[in-house]
């Protein structure tokens, strides 16, 4: 099996047009960037508070799933424990969240939004469909529903290869 897998490496890098996939490659690692950067950066959702999307979605994961432990924050986002617990740490210091513990468990730390978190998390689910509907939109208007859905089936595939080189890292 590897050797068939080292011999289609080879067959794709001496076809011919292979530097137009190094290309392609290179503008879906930009693109990555830039979502990154969106991802990272401060943003008001209409409460006057600032959070990073990380932030925001980790507290619309807690909103939606109430009663999750800081654990299953990390394995949902693909972070670290640490990662998982720095982002849980300021939306309980931004009073969107609160910790709690469960009567005769006193291990496990549960996860639950204030109705300050509840709000904010609802205007960002309104955020996140106009902002999508914008995204979509503008893409429609250069391609075609069908060229979006195999992008999407492409982008899924590159997460697989990466899940599994992320496991295959931390095995």
């Amino acid at each position: 099996m590897e050797e068939k897998k080292e011999l289609s490496l080879m067959n794709v890098q001496k076809r011919s047009d292979f530097d137009s996939y190094v290309a392609m490659m290179e503008d879906v690692y930009r693109f990555v960037l830039y979502g990154m950067d969106n991802y990272n950066r401060q943003h008001d959702y209409g409460t006057g508070e600032s959070l990073s999307m990380v932030e925001m979605h980790t507290l619309d994961m807690i909103d939606m799933q109430p009663g999750l432990c800081v654990k299953d924050v990390a394995k949902l986002w693909n972070r670290t424990l640490g990662a998982a617990s720095k982002n849980v740490n300021a939306l309980c210091k931004k009073g969107f969240i609160v910790k709690k513990k469960l009567p005769g468990n006193d291990k496990n730390i549960h996860l639950y939004t204030t109705s300050k978190g509840q709000k904010l998390a609802k205007l960002h689910r309104q955020y996140d469909r106009d902002e999508i509907a914008s995204v979509v939109g503008l893409m429609l208007v250069r391609h075609t529903e069908a060229e979006l859905k195999t992008f999407h089936e492409v982008i899924k595939t590159g997460i697989q290869i990466y899940e599994k080189n992320n496991q295959q890292i931390n095995d």
